[in-house]
């Protein structure tokens, strides 16, 4: 190169002088074509960043239920108002029963009585029984007797059913919470008549709670691998843990449903929020990352050259997941300026 130069610089007309500036000035630019890209590093382990990500999300009960009659019946009472926390098997409303125990009473008078016919047709065979051991009772007879034993058995079993489902009715005309819950809504007052399946009340369970989250499509597997969740509300942060993730993509949003359970304190039934979740992996921020070919990736220096690092989920304008070692040179001031596999010389910041 420097012979070139030479000859390229040399002139029989050209002074002395002139010839050697002439051949210095072609030097320093064969040097500055081949000096380094200064530039400044810092490790991925000081850039690391583990951002909070977060997706809307509401506490909803799994029991919410409207509570109706099973039998028809005049309403005596009514327990609660609106807004009244209930233990499960607390008394909610009363019907009238007299009619319901009437039925009840009148079953059971009946099966005493057919309990007194099968002691005696009980009695009766066994003395036939006994004479049939003499030969002094015909085989007809002995016969009737067993026949009335049996229908007499049948007709106390029938009874006893009878006695069971009246009770059964008579139990119906008080209604209970099937759940500690809230009571919501109302619209049993004294005095209406209750048919089977007319909504009574409304309770929302206050202890089977979930939070239910929804999770845009690209968070979905960062969240499975969160190792701490928590539900934000105004009223205050709530540790929680995934239980699953519906796989059902909303269509219009883009987004899963994920459910959520609470590790310990809970919040209220109907209570809006977010779900927040800090990564587990590390990302760089979104200053460092350069464009090359299309995509974004950062650039690190490895035995004196620039070598460029894809991030296939880097994000315009959003820290980037990286997989590089804790201890690689990330290049910071100069990362515009260089391209992959060019010589560059760090400088101290």
């Amino acid at each position: 190169m420097f012979d070139l130069v030479v000859r390229v610089c040399y002139r029989p007309a050209l002074a002395p002088a002139l010839l050697l500036a002439c051949t210095l000035s072609a030097m320093s630019d064969s040097v500055l074509a081949q000096s380094a890209q200064p530039v400044t590093i810092q490790s991925v382990k000081a850039l690391a960043q583990y951002p909070v990500a977060s997706a809307p999300a509401t506490s909803v009960s799994l029991n919410d239920a409207r509570i109706s009659a099973e039998i028809a019946g005049v309403i005596k009472t009514v327990a609660v108002r609106v807004g009244d926390r209930v233990a499960a098997g607390a008394t909610l409303v009363s019907l009238d029963c007299d009619s319901h125990e009437f039925k009840r009473d009148q079953i059971r008078a009946q099966l005493a009585g057919a309990t007194a016919r099968k002691e005696l047709a009980d009695y009766q065979l066994e003395q036939v029984d006994k004479l049939k051991a003499g030969n002094f009772a015909s085989a007809e007879e002995i016969m009737r007797r067993k026949s009335a034993a049996r229908e007499a058995a049948a007709q106390v079993a029938q009874l006893n059913a009878a006695v069971r489902e009246a009770e059964n009715l008579v139990k119906k005309c008080t209604i209970e919470a099937p759940f500690d819950a809230v009571v919501i809504e109302r619209t049993a007052s004294p005095g209406n008549l209750a048919n089977p399946g007319t909504p009574l009340l409304r309770l929302v369970d206050r202890n089977e709670l979930e939070v239910s989250g929804q999770i845009q499509e690209q968070d979905a597997e960062r969240l499975r691998a969160a190792e701490r969740i928590t539900f934000v509300s105004a009223s205050g942060r709530y540790p929680v843990e995934l239980r699953a993730v519906v796989p059902v993509i909303e269509t219009r949003l883009r987004s899963f449903e994920a459910r959520f359970v609470f590790s310990d304190t809970r919040a209220a039934p109907g209570e809006a929020g977010r779900i927040e979740w800090r990564a587990t992996q590390p990302h760089l921020p979104a200053s460092v990352l350069v464009r090359r070919e299309g995509t974004l990736g950062v650039f690190t220096v490895a035995d004196g050259r620039a070598r460029f690092h894809p991030l296939p989920a880097a994000r315009e304008g959003y820290p980037a997941p990286v997989e590089l070692p804790a201890d690689a040179a990330v290049i910071i001031d100069g990362r515009f300026n260089v391209a992959d596999g060019a010589r560059v010389e760090v400088l101290q910041r």
